[in-house]
C-alpha cells in the first residue's frame, strides 16, 4: 500500500513541477470523455440480425469454403516461390543443374 501511495504523490509533484500540465491534461481528457458516456447511456439494445439462408448449403458452409479457398490460393501463391527459391539455394550450394532446372520450371 505504501507504494502506491509513493506513486500516487511522486505524480502529483510532477505535475506541480510541470506547472500543472499533467493536471489539464488529465481534466481535459476527462471533459472529453463525457459526451461519450452521456450518448452511450440510452442505446437500446441491438436486435438479432437476420442472415440469409443459402438453400441446400447454409450460409456457414458457404463462408467456409470462400475462406478454404482463399488459404489454399495463398498458400500456394506463397509456396510455390519459396520452394524455388530452395531449389536455387540447392542448386547453387550442391552444383546439380537438375534442381536449377527444377527452380527455373517454377
Amino acid at each position: 500500500m505504501q507504494h502506491q501511495v509513493g506513486w500516487i504523490q511522486r505524480l502529483l509533484r510532477s505535475g506541480s513541477e510541470h506547472g500543472g500540465t499533467l493536471l489539464g491534461l488529465v481534466i481535459a481528457a476527462g471533459l472529453l470523455s463525457l459526451p461519450a458516456l452521456v450518448f452511450g447511456a440510452d442505446v437500446a439494445p441491438a436486435a438479432p440480425t437476420e442472415y440469409r439462408d443459402v438453400p441446400y448449403v447454409g450460409s456457414r458452409n458457404v463462408i467456409w469454403v470462400v475462406a478454404q479457398l482463399h488459404l489454399l490460393l495463398a498458400g500456394f501463391v506463397l509456396g510455390v516461390p519459396m520452394f524455388a527459391w530452395v531449389c536455387e539455394v540447392v542448386a547453387w550450394r550442391g552444383g546439380e543443374k537438375r534442381y536449377d532446372k527444377l527452380a527455373k520450371e517454377f
